[in-house]
């Protein structure tokens, strides 16, 4: 307790905040070539229609499509929601200061940036191309096909609980399969196998 005041009759009134000035904003984040096969058009599309909710989406990168979604977005009225970071060096930091990837993709090999993103804890949303699947399940993450895209970001949003659990399995397989002392291991296996 306070024992300097020399008053024995006094007050202590606590300092306060006004909560409604601490609401945290949701962030997603994309990360990936503003090109069409990453789907960025459909995914401002999405945002637009989800305006009630308090979130923002963070674009990494650059390509042949920024001045369109740029456009796009202005015409959408989202320039408030969406904002476009460029080419950037420091992804892994930039995913850890997120809530949420996003990889609405038309097709795909295996993107980096989800084994970046298991490796930072991030729950992701992802379309069921190219390899995906093999590493993204519903255990692990939202694996959803575009029009169930919309509903998985709401889930994400409402029950961020359950998404973080599936972000601690994603992060547990990278470090399990993923890291780069056994992925080297596998070429140095390979190698030796070609040289026999």
């Amino acid at each position: 307790m306070i024992s300097f005041f020399h008053k024995q009759n006094n007050t202590i009134i606590v300092n306060d905040i006004d909560g409604c000035t601490y609401n945290p904003i949701f962030t997603f984040i994309i990360v990936g070539r503003l090109g069409i096969m990453k789907n960025h058009e459909f995914l401002i599309n999405l945002v637009s229609e989800l305006k009630g909710y308090n979130f923002q989406l963070k674009v990494v990168r650059t390509g042949i499509l920024e001045k369109k979604l740029k456009k796009q977005i202005a015409t959408l009225g989202l320039t408030d929601r969406v904002e476009f970071l460029g080419g950037r060096r420091d992804v892994p930091e930039l995913l850890s200061h997120a809530d949420c990837l996003l990889l609405p993709s038309l097709w795909e090999a295996f993107p980096i940036v989800l084994l970046e993103a298991g490796a930072c804890g991030v729950p992701v949303i992802t379309t069921p191309v190219g390899c995906i699947p093999d590493f993204i399940s519903k255990e692990r993450g939202f694996l959803v096909e575009l029009d169930g895209f919309k509903d998985a970001i709401i889930d994400v949003m409402d029950n961020y609980q359950s998404a973080q659990e599936k972000a601690e399995l994603l992060l547990s397989t990278v470090k399990s399969q993923y890291n780069i002392g056994k992925i080297v291991k596998q070429y140095e296996d390979l190698y030796q196998d070609l040289l026999l």
